[in-house]
């Protein structure tokens, strides 16, 4: 299956595209992730097993239980046992999250910039592959394959801490079954996962987006170039209005802050959700598809200079 993947047979120029974008960024899409779940399993081993036989616990503050005191917390109902076992869970993707996070960022960033600094634009622009079609690769490398490589891994790790809770439960005499799996139910938490990933990276888009225009048009630092024209506009904003109306919609799209106000994470839920289509209905809000329009018009902006430039 993998292989029919990366195997690209008679004319498929998107698709190289695509698996050029892979190649040239697999530390940072694959290797990343892959190495952030790996340490993460080795740590919880250590953590769970050391819980396990004294040495440490493992809590849920919110809900006052500890899974590591395994008769306590079978005498829980399925939904405090549900709602911890989801924290848990949930708990363990969170390094993987942010390097695929800062992965997307600086990918955006490099992404029509170094092709200028090392010329390999210009080998690229010899290929029967149009511009269009090479900016929208990039875009949907860095911002969407990217996270959804990192959500794979994720549910790897999901995966593996859930059998090794499993297997300290099956120690310590209890059900697994009942303990952990039903509660954990994974199927809807990687539904609810899959769900909430697709549409950050829509709602963070223009943001993205702009990030890929500014490295368009850097001479030397994409960086400084992204930063420093938001950062004048902010300061003149607050120096006039006292509020900055672009630094609020930055804010509002890169932290997702309208989606996510449908989650509510805290004393009383772990996800505040009866079905994944809930998170879809935040594609209702004007500012969802205002964004939209702006990164389409970045992405618009980034192909037209990518066209015009040679060096």
């Amino acid at each position: 299956m993998i292989s029919d993947i990366v195997k690209v047979t008679g004319y498929s120029p998107f698709k190289t595209l695509l698996l050029r974008e892979f190649w040239e960024n697999r530390r940072s899409m694959f290797y990343g992730p892959m190495v952030t779940s790996s340490i993460f399993v080795g740590l919880i081993l250590i953590v769970l097993f050391s819980a396990y036989f004294g040495l440490g616990q493992i809590g849920v503050h919110s809900d006052e239980i500890e899974i590591s005191d395994l008769a306590g917390f079978a005498n829980e109902d399925l939904e405090t046992r549900r709602k911890a076992i989801g924290i848990f869970l949930m708990g363990s993707s969170i390094l993987t999250i942010i390097v695929a996070w800062f992965s997307m960022v600086f990918n955006s960033l490099g992404s029509l910039y170094d092709e200028r600094k090392d010329n390999s634009i210009l080998f690229w622009k010899s290929m029967p592959v149009s511009d269009t079609q090479t900016v929208l690769s990039k875009m949907l490398s860095n911002v969407f394959i990217t996270p959804l490589i990192a959500l794979g891994f994720i549910f790897a790790t999901q995966i593996i801490v859930l059998a090794i809770l499993c297997l300290i439960g099956l120690i310590a005499g209890q059900n697994p079954w009942e303990l952990f799996i039903v509660p954990a139910n994974l199927p809807n938490l990687f539904a609810r996962e899959l769900t909430m990933v697709i549409m950050y990276c829509l709602w963070a888009l223009p943001v993205f987006a702009y990030l890929m225009l500014a490295s368009t048009v850097a001479k030397r630092t994409p960086l400084l170039t992204a930063i420093v024209p938001v950062a004048v506009i902010i300061v003149v904003e607050l120096y006039l209005y006292g509020h900055s109306y672009l630094g609020h919609g930055i804010l509002e799209h890169i932290s997702a802050e309208k989606m996510f106000d449908l989650v509510r994470m805290g004393d009383d839920e772990v996800v505040n959700l009866k079905d994944t289509l809930v998170l879809i209905k935040s594609a209702a809000l004007p500012s969802f598809w205002f964004g939209l329009a702006a990164a389409a018009a970045m992405l618009w902006g980034a192909i037209q200079l990518r066209k015009r430039s040679n060096q």
